[in-house]
């Protein structure tokens, strides 16, 4: 009887770790049947020769989106020093960092992103203590909440033209954090967003902005003045400034001082509310 060879493909589990899949390697299981009887062969494929896994600085791959793009993230222990993100591996393109990608590497001084990446998951850079300065394309609209919980290191972040929210606990225990320009496309700022900031001196908020969070700029001692350039106050509770005993100006634009120094939440600032002029 002539030998009959069936091909297997047994994908091994995927390795979790610092918030992302790694791609598998694949194992190829050749099993057959002759007229000796039947057996099975096997061999592991390498994954960088089928599959992006990992490159030279440790970053991790994983596919996503119907494995047309990647995602990336790095194990805290291969953390050290500059790290650049290629805007693709393989011939894939990495567009997304996950959930927790960066999340506690410690060793992590920079970090380039490439323009191709669109999304930056929940704390993707929490707990990175050596981080201290951070710039990102353009293109990205959304970053999800506490991305930089804990940065303690972090003295300044380019955030991206497109931002359209700052998420709740996303500078939260940022101590280092003297300075950030919020994007004029920003329309609200989340619960203990700024909370702890303790080197933040002045922060300017855009006029499309609606609602700011709880405590979100609470425990910032450092913090001496706020201009708030929307006509209509934010929607606020008295907890906002809580532990900012620094602060002695909030202005806002001259025709709407009155409608803040009455709206709920900004009464409680109205002695210290000024016009911008």
């Amino acid at each position: 009887m002539g030998s009959r060879l069936f091909l297997i493909f047994i994908p091994l589990i995927y390795i979790l770790t610092a918030g992302c899949n790694i791609i598998p390697a694949h194992r190829v299981v050749l099993s057959y049947t002759d007229g000796n009887g039947s057996g099975s062969d096997s061999s592991s494929g390498s994954a960088s020769s089928d599959f992006p896994t990992s490159d030279s600085q440790g970053l991790l791959f994983s596919f996503i989106n119907g494995n047309n793009e990647l995602s990336v993230c790095m194990n805290s222990s291969n953390a050290n020093g500059n790290v650049t993100i290629p805007s693709g591996w393989d011939g894939y393109p990495v567009t997304t960092i996950p959930d927790g990608g960066f999340q506690y590497c410690n060793g992590l001084t920079e970090l380039t992103i490439p323009d191709s990446v669109v999304s930056i998951g929940t704390y993707a850079f929490s707990g990175c203590s050596g981080l201290s300065g951070l710039s990102f394309p353009s293109g990205i609209s959304t970053i999800g909440d506490g991305a930089f919980e804990g940065c303690s290191g972090l003295s300044s972040v380019q955030l991206p033209d497109n931002l359209n929210s700052i998420g709740d606990d996303e500078f939260e225990g940022c101590s280092s954090l003297s300075g950030l320009n919020i994007p004029d496309g920003v329309s609200s700022i989340g619960d203990y967003a700024f909370n702890g900031c303790s080197s933040l001196s002045t922060i300017s908020i855009p006029s499309g902005v609606w609602y700011i969070g709880v405590m979100a700029f609470a425990g910032c001692g450092s913090l001496t003045t706020v201009a708030v350039l929307s006509e209509t106050p934010p929607d606020i509770d008295g907890s906002l400034f809580d532990g900012c005993s620094s602060l002695n100006a909030i202005l806002v634009p001259s025709d709407s001082v009155e409608d803040y120094q009455s709206a709920d939440g900004w009464q409680d600032f109205s002695n210290i509310i000024y016009p911008i002029d």
